[in-house]
Parts: structure tokens; C-alpha cells; sequence
């Protein structure tokens, strides 16, 4: 209440004194072209931003008296020198009461704008809780056990929640001592994102119970993709890791590579090729490729999230992953210590990190 006060006191101040500062200060006899009525018409377009319409109002009769003085002097009589004279006072006043208008319509169109701004602020807000809430329910509450594989995994959200969504792994055990993993990665966030995630992380489910292939499985999800009306693209990993054969069987999707960890801690980044992203060609083909594991490897999936920067190419992030990985110390969970590592701090997009040890 007191600062409104202060501002209509200084509106008044400037709304009154600038007029009477002019009619004291500019002679009479200079040409009245813009001498006075610039600093008066100044005075009234601040008056009514600090003060208000009714203060604006106040300063534009001040100023159009202080120039009725001006241009109409009282000597003997309050007769004006010419008629320019009049018509210059008579404009005068037509545009200070029209710069109040143009004010008015100025502050209330900004106040809308600022409500509308608000409006969606909240809206957004809204929908970022829900894709966080979304996303974070959808993923699995918790993992399968399968003899003989120590399996961890992490969902990150990005730091910004307008940049959720879209990230997804499945953890599944097949033909009971066997395990598939896959991890994708949709396009785009927000709401659009989180439920394609949402639809290729079921199908996905569906279509390693019905056949655990991860040539046919990523065939599938592909064609899927190209039957939905999203329009979205996804990067995929899916594998099958045989515990009793040792083997990790795996197609890829335009994902990131996987990397291996042996027990002794030397690494491998699988670099065999790969198809196209899903939902780039209607009827792309994948291949599989088999790999044989020693005892006690640990594999690791993930999504780009966990290696990108902004400011490097993707290799370097690539490299950065498998160092962490062969300085693992296994204490707790492995998703959550390269996690740690490799993105500690701000993320410009979601991390899915999943990774299986073949134990014994």
C-alpha cells in the first residue's frame, strides 16, 4: 500500500512539475514547435503509467493549461498571437488525451498477456508433473531374478521436466534360466513421447512371449510403429543373455553400443552393424549377432542420455562409458555408480541404464 502510494506521489510530482517547469522556463517568444509540448506530453504518457489513468488525466489538463499559457500569454488580454497558435493547442491536447488512450489499451493488453502467460506456465507445469508421474509409474517396480545374473537398472529423468519422456527398458526371463533386456529410446518428450514409451514398452513384453527373437522382436515393434498415427521414431536394443551357453545375443535398433566388462575389468564396445532406427523404413530388416561371454561379464545397455554432450561427439561419450566400466568397484548396484559418474549433475535428456552380470 505504501509503495502505491509513492508511485501516484511521484506521477503527481511529475504530472504537475514538468508542465509548470516548462511554463516557467521556455521564454515565450522561441517557436513553439516541440519546446514545450515534448517534455509535457513525455510527462503525461509517465504520469499515467506510475499513476494510473485518473493521474494521467490530471497531468494532461495540467500541461494543456501550462500550454494555453504558453502559446496564449496574459498580457492584456488572453488573446491568442494567430491562429496556428490555436490550432497548435487544440492538437496538443488531442494528443496528450490520446497517448492516455493508447496507454490504457497498452497496460491491459499486457496485464491479458501476462494472465495468459501464467495460464500456460500452469498448464505446462501440469503436464510436466504428469509426464514425470507417467513415466516413472510406467517403468518397472521391480526386477526379475534369474539364476546366475545379478541384473541392476536406472531411470533418470532429465533435469528440465519438459524434457521427459520417451525412455524405456524391459527386463524379462524366458525359457526360465534365460533373461532378455531391451532398451529404446523415443523421439521428442512431453506427453506424445511418454505414451509411444508407453505402447512399444508393452508390445514389446507381448512380443518376447509370444517368440524372445530380437531380430523379429525389433521387426515387430517396427511395424507397429508404422501402423500408429504418433509418427515418432524410437532407437531400440534387444538381447537375450544365455547364462548356461554364456552367450548374449543381441539386434540394435540405431541405439548406442553395448559395452561388455569382463571380470578382469577390460571392455568391449560391440560395434558389429546394425538396422535403421524404428519407424525409418516400413519392412527394415535386423540381424542378430551372437557373442560369446566369459564368467562373470557384465553387460550394460543404456540410452544416449548417459553419454551425450552437447559440445562432443558421440564417441567420446562412447569411450567415457567403457572407461567407467572397467573401473567398476561393484559396490551396490552398477547402473546407479555409473550413473553417478558419468552424470552427476544437470541432464538435458532421460537415462536408461541396465546391465546384467553373468555371475557364476
Amino acid at each position: 500500500m505504501r509503495a502505491s502510494n509513492l508511485r501516484v506521489g511521484v506521477a503527481l510530482g511529475i504530472g504537475l512539475g514538468v508542465p509548470l517547469l516548462v511554463s516557467a522556463v521556455v521564454p515565450h517568444d522561441v517557436s513553439p514547435v516541440g519546446v514545450a509540448r515534448t517534455p509535457m506530453l513525455f510527462a503525461v504518457v509517465i504520469a499515467t503509467l506510475l499513476g494510473g489513468l485518473a493521474v494521467g488525466a490530471i497531468a494532461a489538463v495540467a500541461s494543456v493549461l501550462a500550454a494555453a499559457y504558453w502559446f496564449v500569454p496574459p498580457y492584456d488580454t488572453f488573446a491568442t498571437k494567430s491562429s496556428d497558435d490555436l490550432v497548435s493547442l487544440l492538437l496538443f491536447m488531442a494528443v496528450s488525451f490520446s497517448a492516455i488512450a493508447l496507454v490504457r489499451v497498452l497496460v491491459a493488453r499486457t496485464r491479458r498477456e501476462a494472465e495468459l502467460r501464467g495460464r500456460t506456465e500452469a498448464q505446462l507445469d501440469a503436464e510436466r508433473d504428469a509426464v514425470e508421474t507417467l513415466q516413472y509409474a510406467l517403468l518397472p517396480s521391480e526386477l526379475p531374478t534369474v539364476a546366475g545374473i545379478d541384473v541392476t537398472a536406472r531411470y533418470v529423468g532429465a533435469t528440465r521436466r519438459d524434457l521427459l519422456g520417451g525412455d524405456w527398458y524391459v527386463v524379462l526371463p524366458v525359457h526360465g534360466d534365460c533373461l532378455v533386456l531391451a532398451v529404446g529410446d523415443v523421439t521428442g518428450h512431453g506427453i506424445e513421447a511418454t505414451a509411444a514409451m508407453a505402447e512399444l514398452r508393452f508390445a514389446t513384453k507381448a512380443f518376447i512371449s509370444v517368440k524372445p527373437s530380437p531380430r523379429i522382436i525389433l521387426e515387430q515393434l517396427n511395424g507397429m510403429l508404422f501402423r500408429s498415427t504418433r509418427q515418432l521414431l524410437c532407437s531400440a536394443t534387444v538381447g537375450i543373455l544365455d547364462p548356461s551357453n554364456r552367450t548374449w545375443t543381441e539386434a540394435v535398433a540405431g541405439h548406442p553400443p553395448t559395452i561388455v566388462r569382463d571380470s578382469h575389468g577390460s571392455t568391449t564396445v560391440f560395434t558389429h552393424d546394425h538396422g535403421p532406427m524404428l519407424g525409418v523404413r516400413p519392412y527394415a530388416e535386423f540381424t542378430e549377432h551372437c557373442t560369446p561371454l566369459l564368467e562373470g561379464a557384465t553387460l550394460a545397455l543404456y540410452t544416449d542420455g548417459l553419454i551425450e554432450r552437447h559440445d562432443e561427439h558421440i564417441d567420446e561419450g562412447i569411450e567415457r562409458l567403457r572407461l567407467a566400466m572397467s573401473s567398476l568397484t561393484h559396490d551396490g548396484s552398477i547402473a546407479d555408480e555409473l550413473v553417478q559418474q558419468l552424470a552427476p549433475g544437470t541432464r538435458d535428456d532421460d537415462i536408461v541404464i541396465v546391465t546384467a552380470t553373468h555371475s557364476h
